[in-house]
C-alpha cells in the first residue's frame, strides 16, 4: 500500500491519467484471452454472451485506435523510429502472419482470422506507447498486473476442481485437471499443458520474490512464499507436460545462479 502511495505522490495527473488508461487497456487484452471470433460484433441474448462480446471488443477497439495513433505519431515525429527497433521486430512478425494469411488459399482472410494478430499488434501498441513517452519504468506494473491475472485463474482452477483435488493428489497427477467440457464465460480454457506454462510463469515469479526479499524483515512473506513454491513445483510435476518441466527447470536454475542479486 506504501508503495502504491508514494507512486501516486510522485506523480503528475496526466502521467496518472496515462498510466491509468495503458492499464486499463492491458487489462481489456487480458481479459480477452480465451474469447472466440464468434463473440466478435456479436451482442448475445444473455449475460454470458454480452459479456464475451465486451471482452473480445473492447480489447479490439482499443487496439486498432492505439494503432491510427501511433501511426499518426509516428508522421509527426518520425526520428522515434530508430528508438524502437526492437519493437518494431514484433510488429513485422504480426505484419507477416496477416499477409500469409493473405495468400492462404485455404483460410478467408476476416476479422474472425485475424483478431489474434490484432491483439498482438494492441499489445505492443502498449509497450510501444510506454517507449515513446519514456515511461518504460511502468512496464514492471504491466508484469505485477500479468501475474495477478495468472494467480486469480489459477485460484479459479483449484475452486472449480477443489472436490477432485483429493483424487488427483493421492494420484500424484494433474494431468486431467482441464478437462474438454469445462466452461468458462462458455468458452473452454486452457487445455493441461497450456495450465502447466501458467502456474511455471507464476511459480518463477515467486522464485524471483523470494531470492530478492530480505530474510530478516521480511521472514514471514519469505517462509509463505517457500511453501507456495514447493506446493506450486509440485504441481507442475504433477502436469506431466515435458515441454514446461523442462523450461521451467532451466529458467529456474538460470534464476537462482545467475541472475540473483
Amino acid at each position: 500500500m506504501l508503495h502504491i502511495i508514494k507512486f501516486i505522490k510522485n506523480r503528475s495527473i496526466i502521467e496518472l491519467s496515462i498510466f491509468l488508461l495503458l492499464m486499463l487497456y492491458w487489462t481489456l487484452i487480458w481479459s480477452s484471452i480465451g474469447v472466440g471470433y464468434k463473440s466478435i460484433l456479436f451482442f448475445g441474448s444473455n449475460i454470458t454472451e454480452n459479456i464475451n462480446f465486451f471482452r473480445i471488443n473492447l480489447p479490439l477497439l482499443f487496439s486498432i485506435l492505439s494503432t491510427l495513433f501511433l501511426i499518426a505519431i509516428l508522421f509527426i515525429n518520425l526520428r522515434k523510429i530508430k528508438t524502437l527497433n526492437i519493437l518494431c521486430i514484433f510488429y513485422l512478425y504480426f505484419i507477416f502472419q496477416s499477409i500469409g494469411l493473405a495468400f492462404n488459399a485455404d483460410v478467408n482472410f476476416t476479422l474472425g482470422n485475424n483478431f489474434l494478430i490484432i491483439l498482438g499488434i494492441g499489445s505492443i501498441n502498449i509497450f510501444f506507447i510506454l517507449k515513446f513517452l519514456d515511461q518504460e519504468n511502468y512496464s514492471k506494473y504491466l508484469l505485477y498486473s500479468s501475474i495477478l491475472f495468472c494467480v486469480i485463474f489459477v485460484t479459479f482452477i483449484f475452486i472449480s476442481n477443489i472436490e477432485k483435488m483429493s483424487e488427483y493428489l493421492a494420484y500424484a497427477t494433474f494431468y486431467s485437471l482441464s478437462l474438454p467440457n469445462d466452461r468458462l464465460f462458455d468458452n473452454a480454457y486452457p487445455r493441461t499443458t497450456g495450465l502447466s506454462r501458467l502456474f511455471a510463469v507464476c511459480n518463477l515469479f515467486f522464485i524471483t520474490s523470494y531470492i530478492n526479499i530480505n530474510f530478516k524483515s521480511k521472514k514471514f512473506i519469505k517462509i509463505l512464499l517457500l511453501i507456495i513454491i514447493l506446493l506450486f513445483g509440485t504441481i507442475i510435476w504433477g502436469f506431466q507436460s515435458r515441454g514446461t518441466i523442462i523450461s521451467y527447470f532451466s529458467a529456474a536454475i538460470i534464476i537462482i545462479f545467475f541472475i540473483q542479486k
